[in-house]
């Protein structure tokens, strides 16, 4: 008998406690199954030389799962780099515009002495000389704007430099195969060395700390007005006489009833971990209670 007592007080002891009351639609058959899973692919062909990741690893989004080989992306983007640099140098120099602006002056005031020195003394320089003189300067002057359009190429020059490194980056960072989201890797379909084409699934990540308990709720005697958007309380049964509820909400309710006549409710619960593994595993049958008020 006092055992019998020690093992009630056992299960009462693991039942969330503070469930809302009125009346419910009871889902007995409701399933656990996963909200989001990703088959991870690799986006660049070549051979995987790292693989980051095996079964059963949590991994987070962003997270490398895998590397295909880089030597090449990265030869591409030294010297995409170096005549980036070599772009900016350009770009950033007018030299010749301000060595074109200064021979201008000097010939400006060499035309202008030229005519100052003809008008005190009529033979003193000829007119061919005064000719070639303003050609001199006007030469100078499409030099200033020539230099001026050399530096603005060199800008627009430097631009595309940059848009080079980006772009080799861009594929640099495409051989990192990465989670796309945070959860624990059940399947790696790649091993190391491996050839890995584009698209390829590399591993699969199943989301396990948010999970779906999904059910079929009669149409005679609900509408899914009175459903969408209501607190559910997720019951689950575990090895040992274990009972554990879980408190969710209802997030869509399907507008088709099928041939029995009975809509499907899905509803999302947080999971939690106890002693390194997942409390609730997708695939597993659960109570769903939907409290309607």
């Amino acid at each position: 008998m006092q055992t019998i007592f020690l093992a009630a007080i056992f299960v009462v002891s693991q039942v969330q406690p503070s469930t809302p009351s009125g009346p419910v639609a009871v889902v007995e058959a409701a399933t656990l199954a996963l909200i989001d899973e990703a088959n991870v692919p690799a986006a660049k062909e070549g051979i995987l030389t790292e693989i980051h990741v095996k079964e059963g690893d949590t991994v987070q989004k962003g997270a490398s799962i895998a590397q295909t080989d880089v030597r090449e992306a990265e030869v591409k983007l030294r010297l995409a780099q170096h005549e980036l640099a070599a772009a900016q140098e350009e770009a950033k120099s007018d030299v010749r515009v301000r060595a074109a602006q200064a021979a201008h002056r000097v010939a400006e005031a060499e035309l202008t002495q030229a005519k100052a020195t003809r008008l005190r003394a009529e033979n003193s320089v000829s007119e061919t000389e005064v000719r070639r003189l303003e050609l001199s300067a006007e030469r100078y002057k499409l030099e200033i704007e020539v230099a001026r359009k050399d530096l603005a190429i060199a800008e627009i020059t430097q631009q595309s430099k940059e848009a080079q490194v980006e772009q080799v980056q861009l594929e640099l960072d495409k051989l990192q195969t990465l989670s796309p989201l945070d959860g624990v890797v059940v399947q790696v379909y790649k091993n190391l060395g491996e050839w890995a084409s584009p698209g390829d699934p590399v591993a699969r990540v199943v989301r396990m700390d948010k999970l779906r308990v999904e059910g079929d709720v009669s149409s005679d005697l609900y509408t899914p007005d009175q459903l969408y958007g209501r607190p559910v309380t997720v019951e689950v049964r575990l090895p040992g006489n274990r009972i554990v509820r879980l408190q969710g909400e209802v997030t869509y309710v399907s507008p088709i009833a099928d041939i029995a006549g009975e809509f499907q409710v899905w509803a999302e619960v947080d999971n939690r971990e106890e002693k390194g593994f997942w409390l609730l595993n997708p695939g597993r049958r659960v109570e769903m209670k939907i409290h309607l008020q």
